[in-house]
């Protein structure tokens, strides 16, 4: 496949912006018409020099390039900034080690449930006590969240000093001043814009012609009806070797001769020499690092798949170790500071795909990027590897044990030009697959003439939470009051259909998109990456081999407490959670008993789902569920109102519950019931009646038990 990318330049002297219009080759659909002209040759150079060269005339075998099409994607009167190389490998990169840090949270998961498996460990067994002000967190499990003003100060003079000298961040050595540091990072990542408090209107940019070219590189198959992507096709009985190294490019017959005076312009061509591995069974670009294989797949070797919100969970974890230092250093506790505490909760968030240091190697593809224009620029020939061509990743997953790969990225094309406002015949694009690119932000006022001087990178490669990652997820989205929206329409859109001229949607193909399903199991997961080129070409999902990450997916989330309810109107100093029985002179005065109904805690339609509750026999979601789903989501037991603000409860047993209860919430389990004597240590476990999602509410009752007759026993669905 041959990219086109055409770079327009300006009058000379005059960088001032111009129409389209101005550029005869571009102009009125035109070049649409020229690509299906033009006569293609590719040569394969299988020696340094050119002494061992195939020259070979091309077949192309993609669709005509269709000039009415281009004449309405790129118009006459579309802006044409004249082309600027900006290289944003320039600007200083900021990251953070996400792997190191899911790896050091749960290692310390792991090692205060071990130090402490029945009760909440003491914090001082969590947090090192300071003994004096040069007191080092360096022992106990949480000393490397500690991020104190020393650490703060220190690591942010590091961080700047690292980003001067090598322009981005990498992975800190082990231990805790290294986990300490990797926070540290973490929180310059997350730094919000200093105009993070000013609300904007989100503004669609004034895109140019070479602006919308190179949005339009994900979508290849448009690509191609622009004559802006072309298929080429050899015959290889004519090439001299059937293996081998060549470097290949192709040659065209155009632009034919001209006078630059006459026209007014200079027509400049390059065609860069791409590196390729011929074998008996494909031809790829070859790579010149371990990060690719020549066979079409990314390397796995050192990548990690995070199943939790670690972003989040870092950082709360670190607020609880910084704050408990705080206490201890500046003599804060009291008589109500507690002595224990648990760990932060984590929660399941999908798969993240990470790769430690990926920000580096991006870094280097954009350095890469630059010295190939500084030689562009010199009229040197260009040699590109596989890095120089990547787009991005194409994502498959699979059961272990499994033979087929599912794609997450199957997708069907439609394009709806636009006349004015007016939306023209849609245009079917076809089949194709989409694909996962680096991400990377940066804040206004990183931004200074033009240049960015901060960017942003996360360690990602992937991120799937059971869903396609081409596709749009079903349903609607909420708008800034969090209520549904309905489509965007063009009336609504209309500094995108001036820029971009069309909307491109996508959908499931006809034969299905054929997605595996996410769920929480016992089963492992694998996955794999394929890397694609410029010309959205990879490997088929039905390839064999790649590089594979086994990974788990399992349950962070934390069953919550049963949800209680008052069973009448409250006593004085009664609430919900208290319950309260009274002695009194007068038998009126008296409260003997006192009762709570306890219903499982609810869960999100989502959460259900990956806990595969709503799946059937395949372990595919059951048809015909909607309806059920979307009553129980929001349903809630009914409650009376005791005439006291919002004190609310529920006078007769409420039997099943309404809603969609957590699948893991299978009972009680109560500790520090009465037992005969004066103790109160009895535990006692009840489970819920009733099947998933009827489940029974159940109850605890607390009576008035004559001398010596504590105790604590259960019966049916009651605690008492």
């Amino acid at each position: 496949s041959v990219l086109v990318s055409p770079q327009l330049g300006g009058e000379e002297g005059n960088p001032k912006r111009l129409p389209l219009s101005r550029y005869q080759d571009f102009r009125e659909g035109a070049w649409a018409g020229i690509a299906r002209g033009i006569e293609w040759q590719l040569t394969l150079r299988w020696s340094v020099d050119d002494r061992q060269e195939d020259y070979l005339d091309a077949e192309r075998i993609s669709a005509d390039p269709d000039p009415d099409l281009f004449a309405l994607m790129f118009p006459n009167d579309m802006p044409v900034d004249p082309f600027v190389f900006r290289n944003p490998g320039a600007a200083q990169i900021v990251s953070y080690p996400a792997a190191r840090l899911a790896a050091d949270v749960a290692r310390v998961q792991e090692q205060v449930a071990r130090q402490s498996p029945e009760e909440r460990p003491r914090i001082d067994s969590l947090v090192t006590r300071p003994t004096g002000p040069d007191s080092e967190y360096v022992k106990l499990p949480l000393d490397g969240f500690v991020l104190d003003p020393q650490r703060q100060a220190k690591f942010a003079l590091e961080i700047d000093q690292v980003l001067a000298t090598n322009g981005v961040l990498t992975t800190p050595a082990a231990g805790a001043e290294g986990t300490a540091r990797s926070i540290a990072m973490l929180e310059e990542m997350l730094r919000p814009s200093l105009q993070a408090g000013a609300l904007r209107k989100p503004l669609w940019p004034d895109l140019d012609f070479h602006q919308v070219v190179s949005l339009l590189q994900s979508h290849p198959n448009l690509l191609r009806r622009l004559g802006l992507l072309v298929d080429l096709r050899i015959p290889i009985t004519r090439i001299r070797n059937n293996t081998g190294t060549p470097r290949v490019y192709a040659m065209v017959d155009w632009p034919p001769v001209y006078d630059p005076d006459a026209i007014g312009l200079d027509i400049t061509t390059a065609f860069p020499r791409v590196k390729t591995n011929l074998t008996a069974d494909y031809f790829r670009p070859m790579p010149r690092s371990a990060d690719l294989t020549d066979r079409g797949f990314a390397s796995l070797t050192n990548a990690q798949a995070i199943t939790s919100t670690i972003e989040s969970e870092v950082v709360g974890t670190s607020v609880d170790a910084t704050g408990t230092a705080r206490i201890w250093s500046r003599d804060l506790e009291t008589y109500g500071t507690p002595d224990r505490r648990g760990l932060p909760a984590r929660h399941s968030s999908g798969v993240e795909i990470v790769r430690p240091d990926e920000a580096s190697r991006w870094r280097s593809r954009m350095s890469s990027a630059a010295d190939l224009h500084e030689t562009l620029a010199s009229g040197d020939d260009l040699f590109l590897d596989a890095e120089d061509v990547l787009m991005g990743y194409r994502v498959d997953v699979r059961r272990a044990g499994e033979l087929t790969w599912h794609s997450l990225h199957r997708r069907h094309g439609t394009l709806t030009p636009y006349i004015g406002k007016q939306p023209a015949e849609p245009i079917d694009l076809g089949d194709d697959e989409g694909w996962s690119e680096t991400a990377a932000s940066a804040n206004p006022e990183d931004e200074v003439d033009g240049e960015l001087t901060k960017i942003r990178i996360r360690e990602t490669l992937a991120q799937w939470s059971g869903w396609s990652l081409s596709l749009p997820a079903p349903g609607r989205a909420l708008d800034d009051g969090d209520r549904p929206s309905d489509p965007t329409t063009a009336d609504q859109a209309t500094d995108l259909i001036a820029s971009m001229h069309g909307t491109i949607d996508y959908a499931a193909p006809a034969s299905g998109a054929k997605l595996p399903t996410l769920r929480f199991a016992k089963a492992e997961y694998e996955a794999r990456l394929r890397w694609v080129d410029v010309g959205g070409n990879s490997l088929e999902p039905s390839a064999d081999g790649g590089s594979i990450l086994r990974f788990g997916y399992r349950r962070h989330d934390p069953v919550a407490s049963p949800d209680l309810y008052l069973t009448g109107v409250p006593e004085w100093s009664e609430s919900v959670d208290t319950m309260v029985l009274r002695t009194g002179n007068q038998a009126s005065s008296a409260r003997n008993s006192t009762q709570r109904w306890i219903a499982p805690p609810r869960a999100a339609a989502f959460f259900c789902l990956i806990h595969g509750v709503f799946d059937d026999a395949d372990g595919r979601p059951k048809a015909g569920l909607y309806a059920t789903i979307a009553e129980r989501e929001n349903a809630a037991i009914a409650t009376q109102s005791t005439g006291v603000g919002d004190v609310v409860y529920v006078p007769s047993d409420p039997g099943a519950v309404p809603y969609l209860p957590d699948p893991m919430a299978g009972g009680l389990f109560v500790r520090g019931g009465p037992k005969r004597g004066a103790t109160y240590d009895t535990e006692v476990s009840l489970g819920y009646a009733g099947n998933w999602p009827a489940v029974q509410a159940a109850s605890i009752e607390a009576v008035r038990a004559r001398p010596g007759a504590n105790r604590t026993r259960t019966s049916g669905e009651k605690i008492k």
